[in-house]
């Protein structure tokens, strides 16, 4: 899901770094259950369009092209054969960054590129995404969309996601 609280730290890395691509875990390292890999890089876009004209932000299906387990290291190291004097950063939420030690391939990844930590719950205190998740599952929505970008919550009605 992408929610506001991404759309606007998302904003906040543009306005930090040249170029930032937002790539959509395709299967989760640590099996978390997602939903269908086309739907979360459609809400990417859906949010995310806003900025495409005013930044230079775009989103990436290169861990579904890859495919297997979405490991961060492979990934950065496919943008750095892609571009190999570019200096690369990948920003990661202060949560997943706590478990960086369970991280597959951690080493070669730090070689790669520089971490740049967001402390979402300083940033946005108690809005969490699977907090939203919850909220329509229990079909709460009035409170929900006050969380998600217009176009992405009209994207999940459509498709009954989070149901």
């Amino acid at each position: 899901m992408f929610s506001l609280h991404h759309l606007f730290i998302t904003t906040y890395l543009a306005d930090r770094f040249d170029e930032v691509i937002v790539v959509p875990c395709y299967k989760h390292p640590f099996n978390k259950e997602l939903i269908e890999f086309s739907h979360r890089h459609k809400m990417c876009h859906l949010a995310l369009s806003s900025l495409f004209s005013i930044f230079s932000v775009t989103v990436s299906g290169v861990e579904r092209d890859l495919g297997g387990k979405s490991i961060t290291a492979r990934t950065v190291e496919y943008f750095k054969n892609f571009s190999p004097t570019a200096d690369l950063s990948f920003a990661v939420g202060k949560d997943a960054f706590a478990d960086f030690d369970k991280w597959e391939g951690r080493e070669k990844l730090l070689s790669l590129a520089e971490p740049f930590i967001v402390d979402k719950d300083s940033l946005f205190p108690n809005i969490h995404s699977t907090y939203i998740r919850e909220l329509l599952k229990e079909g709460r929505d009035d409170i929900a969309m006050k969380y998600l970008p217009r176009e992405v919550y009209k994207y999940i009605n459509e498709n009954k996601l989070y149901r």
